[in-house]
């Protein structure tokens, strides 16, 4: 079953659209996507409502980033509004596509993963065929994981159809902890976690968490940030750039602002600070493993 697409663009950007269309024709050959623009409605119908119809039913929302963009009242007040919400309620998929130059990392989308890589807008590449074929991967990679991710979902619902309790399908996935520190205290959260029903993994530096998720991809990462051979914030970049979306908590002893903020910036879902109890951590996994079978039903 193929993924609709949603082109949230500015009219003054269109040359970039019918490039970018061109570049995912290929997934649409495959039959792994179905796009819509505005530029597909027909004569006579009401355009607002005809948006507002195929904006609130696709499963991708991909916002053309620019200054037009942001300047566009109705890009940015309805539509774009109206992506976010849906994000954040699991109902749908919102990717930033950096079309030109802008201010837009304070955006309500400023937090999200965007395309191309390292967010370089598609007009400042020397060649912009590899800009739009980056952008097309990108998107591909998105498709694929969510796929494989629904799989994991639908397999772990079987195994437990006989369970009246839904919120045991979320038990026995699979949590990889990446800390340096391997203390008592290390060794007690991780039991904790197990005589909870949870998978557990340990890494001990981060370089050793990429090997680990190549092996086998975790449902959450729990990361700690200052560690050898490579830091936190690193992982959760590189993982972010080969468009890995797998729900990633930073846990650190730093409660700096600064290490929040940079956070969310690097692709990070939550931020919490090392304490006696285990509990928060806890809901935040649980919330986020939560989200992620909400967004898995747009693949089933």
């Amino acid at each position: 079953m193929s993924v609709s697409v949603f082109f949230c663009y500015a009219h003054e950007d269109e040359p970039f659209l019918k490039k970018l269309k061109a570049h995912l024709r290929p997934l649409q050959r495959q039959g792994l996507i179905a796009v819509w623009h505005d530029r597909d409605i027909s004569a006579g119908t009401e355009w607002e409502l005809e948006i507002s119809k195929h904006l609130n039913e696709v499963q991708i929302i991909l916002l053309l980033v620019s200054p037009d963009f942001m300047d566009s009242d109705y890009c940015y007040d309805v539509e774009m509004m109206r992506a976010i919400e849906r994000h954040e309620r699991g109902e749908a998929c919102v990717i930033p596509i950096i079309l030109r130059p802008t201010e837009w990392k304070d955006a309500p989308f400023g937090r999200l993963q965007s395309l191309p890589t390292d967010a370089k807008p598609v007009s400042t590449w020397r060649n912009r065929e590899l800009a739009f074929l980056n952008i097309a991967q990108g998107i591909k990679k998105v498709i694929e994981k969510q796929g494989e991710a629904s799989d994991s979902v639908i397999q772990n619902q079987k195994q437990g159809e006989n369970n009246k309790n839904p919120d045991n399908n979320i038990k026995k996935m699979h949590i990889l902890f990446v800390e340096d520190e391997t203390d008592n205290e290390v060794f007690a959260l991780l039991d904790f976690f197990k005589e909870d029903g949870y998978s557990v993994e340990l890494a001990v530096n981060g370089r050793q968490a990429l090997e680990c998720v190549e092996k086998r991809q975790p449902d959450i990462i729990v990361l700690d940030l200052a560690m050898p051979v490579m830091e936190g914030f690193e992982v959760v970049r590189r993982l972010r750039m080969e468009g890995n979306n797998v729900p990633i908590i930073i846990l650190t002893a730093h409660p700096d602002s600064n290490y929040l903020v940079e956070a969310y910036e690097v692709g990070a879902d939550d931020f919490i600070v090392k304490h006696g109890s285990h509990t928060k951590l806890l809901a935040s996994i649980e919330t986020r493993l939560k989200e992620g079978r909400r967004q898995f039903k747009l693949w089933q």
